[in-house]
């Protein structure tokens, strides 16, 4: 094998890396995007329960507005820290569907040159 066989050989694999690497970061997005929903939904849920329940009678009538009050605490925690990672995963999604594609398209086109060249 030739030095130029071997630096289209190692362009190829750098250009399945990046491949793998952009699809790998897309299931990593879809998956913190579920676990936030996910939170959200369990938050709710408990929200709902709370202000519904009627309190034990070994508890004090407060203490179902106390733990109805703490969960909207957390929801408006996660929705500030959600808010916040949909602000940079939106750019890095863009990162990811626009410019990685585009990037390995033009290596790909290097790499037909470059064979193109070598025959």
């Amino acid at each position: 094998m030739t030095k130029v066989d071997a630096d289209i050989a190692a362009l190829r694999e750098f250009h399945a890396a990046l491949v793998r690497f952009r699809h790998s970061q897309q299931d990593v997005i879809y998956h913190a995007d579920f676990a936030i929903e996910t939170t959200r939904a369990s938050l709710a849920a408990k929200a709902s329960q709370a202000e519904y329940s009627q309190p034990e009678a070994t508890q004090e009538p407060e203490s179902g507005q106390e733990r109805a009050e703490q969960i909207r605490r957390w929801q408006q925690r996660v929705d500030e820290e959600a808010s916040l990672f949909h602000t940079s995963a939106s750019r890095y999604r863009e990162l990811l569907t626009t410019d990685l594609p585009r990037t390995e398209n033009h290596l790909l086109a290097l790499i037909a040159s470059l064979e193109a060249c070598r025959t």
